[in-house]
């Protein structure tokens, strides 16, 4: 009788393990090294942030499928790094995550193998991993790279690296792509294969592979059975942020106005009856620049003529509350609300004199009439009490935290932290003006 049970509780625990998914081991990154090299595994780092929700769809949808965690345990030694600490912050910062989730596969010399990013199916994660642990395609990697730094400029190869450089690293080497833009001749460039390439990975080029692109969607935008159609539409938009992300950085504000140009001109293509908001999304994309380039001055002229010719509605900020709205009104008061929020909430961030900061007291207000969401008190709050008035700043601090424990609102923690950095004197961190 106790072999049989014996039997019947390994039997359990074996089927328990199967359904297990991905064994993320609980232990420091230099013995996940040490635990892969006695293995003879790569490692496989899953870079997430408790506040990413593809991460969290991928803890709760994706690493428990006993088919991925099967393949996964069999190959690699498995390893979650939250950024917010200092291990996955460090394998951020060297491996040149940027967005979450990210996943890298890491030989046990540290070499970066592969990696991908954004939510992923298991199938899709177990063809990533295939690709990851085939040494045929490491070291083809290794051979092109070593062609290229010895000068090698043959485009088939330059091409072929590209494309392994993507499927490894999540990105093109700009130096590569232009070597290879610059091997093709005239009429390579009016090859299909040659400008669906330039296409897939125009973010990573200049004006003149924009360009290409561009005309290449004009020419199929209608057509809608084309299978890279939205693949080149989100590209072309992708090159123009990325565009604008790099000058605004640079502090370059001189190609500005004609990257917006570029951004209206592509908008209006794609979503030709928007006028309205495609006018919206370029300013907004200005006033991103202004705040990137830290030109503080440019910023506060241009958020409130943003709001002055967008937002501030005079048969909508007086019309009664109590109406009851229609659908497409309610998306309407959200969407303006959350724009009116983020601009009173950088404020009082960035501006200490009180004119802009009664600007903001009044934008907060009206989000909070539009949509009334607990973050919004909170950047009142804080508003309030950068004008000098810290006794109401803590009653609406406090109002606002009493009502999120009421209704079991999670932001209840937040409002805590906000009451109490407000009673101690403290003001949200800024950015240094130019």
């Amino acid at each position: 009788m106790k072999k049989s049970f014996s039997l019947i509780v390994f039997a359990f625990s074996g089927l328990v393990a199967m359904a297990q998914g991905i064994n993320f081991v609980d232990l420091d990154y230099s013995q996940v090294v040490e635990q892969a090299k006695e293995e003879d595994k790569l490692i496989f780092v899953d870079v997430f942030a408790d506040w990413c929700k593809p991460c969290l769809r991928m803890d709760a949808e994706v690493f428990p499928d006993s088919t991925l965690g099967a393949y996964f345990n069999d190959n690699f030694v498995s390893y979650k790094a939250d950024v917010k600490y200092s291990t996955g912050n460090m394998l951020a910062k060297k491996y040149g995550v940027s967005s979450y989730p990210h996943f890298l596969f890491i030989d046990t010399k540290g070499n970066l193998v592969y990696k991908s990013r954004g939510y992923k199916s298991a199938d899709e994660l177990i063809e990533d991993a295939k690709v990851a642990a085939d040494p045929s395609f490491y070291n083809k990697y290794q051979l092109y790279e070593r062609k290229f730094n010895a000068g090698n400029r043959d485009k088939q190869m330059l091409g072929e690296f590209i494309e392994l450089g993507h499927k490894r690293y999540g990105k093109v080497d700009p130096e590569v792509f232009k070597a290879y833009f610059d091997e093709l001749d005239l009429m390579d460039k009016q090859e299909e294969r040659h400008i669906i390439r330039i296409a897939k990975y125009v973010p990573y080029a200049d004006g003149r592979a924009y360009d290409i692109a561009k005309d290449y969607f004009l020419r199929i935008k209608t057509d809608t059975t084309h299978k890279d159609l939205s693949m080149i539409r989100d590209n072309l938009q992708e090159a123009v942020e990325r565009s604008l992300k790099k000058h605004c950085k640079a502090g370059k504000d001189e190609m500005l106005d004609d990257l917006l140009i570029k951004k209206e001109e592509l908008l209006f293509e794609v979503y030709p009856e928007d006028t309205l908001e495609n006018i919206k999304k370029v300013e907004l994309s200005r006033l991103h620049f202004h705040e990137c380039a830290k030109d503080l001055e440019a910023y506060k002229e241009g958020t409130q003529a943003f709001v002055d010719a967008f937002l501030w509605d005079d048969e909508r900020f007086h019309r009664d509350t109590t109406v009851k709205k229609s659908i497409q009104q309610a998306m309407i008061d959200m969407e303006d609300a959350a724009v009116l929020a983020g601009f009173a909430k950088k404020y009082v961030k960035f501006y200490e004199d009180k004119d802009p900061l009664w600007k903001a007291e009044s934008w907060i207000r009206q989000a909070i009439k539009w949509d009334d969401q607990p973050e919004y008190h909170a950047t009142w709050a804080y508003i309030t009490d950068a004008l000098g008035d810290k006794r109401e700043a803590v009653d609406i601090a406090r109002r606002a935290l009493e009502k999120a424990r009421s209704t079991k609102d999670p932001y209840a923690k937040d409002l805590e932290s906000v009451l109490m950095t407000i009673v101690d004197g403290q003001r949200p961190k800024g950015i240094n003006q130019k």
